[in-house]
């Protein structure tokens, strides 16, 4: 596999709740002052063009991570990688 296969493997896997919970991953806990600088410096880029992905669909994208997802809360990585994974690839 090439380097960028591998990398999106890895990104892929880091975004899912279930490897957190049966301890593949451990999520870091991030304070309230971290997270809103982590949602500014997504509200701040744009999606690859490639992924197809509107701008304000990835708006909404962050809203619902940061704000409606339980999990996001107890596992705040693999939302942030969910995200990360979005930016770059898209759906």
């Amino acid at each position: 596999m090439d380097k960028e296969t591998l990398e999106r493997r890895e990104l892929w896997e880091r975004s899912q709740v279930k490897n957190y919970i049966n301890g593949k991953f451990k999520s870091s806990q991030y304070t309230e002052e971290e997270l809103l600088e982590k949602r500014k410096c997504f509200e701040n880029q744009l999606p690859n063009p490639s992924s197809g992905f509107p701008k304000k669909r990835w708006l909404y994208e962050i809203k619902r991570y940061f704000e409606l997802c339980d999990d996001f809360k107890k596992y705040p990585d693999a939302g942030l990688a969910c995200l990360e994974f979005l930016l770059k690839y898209g759906y």
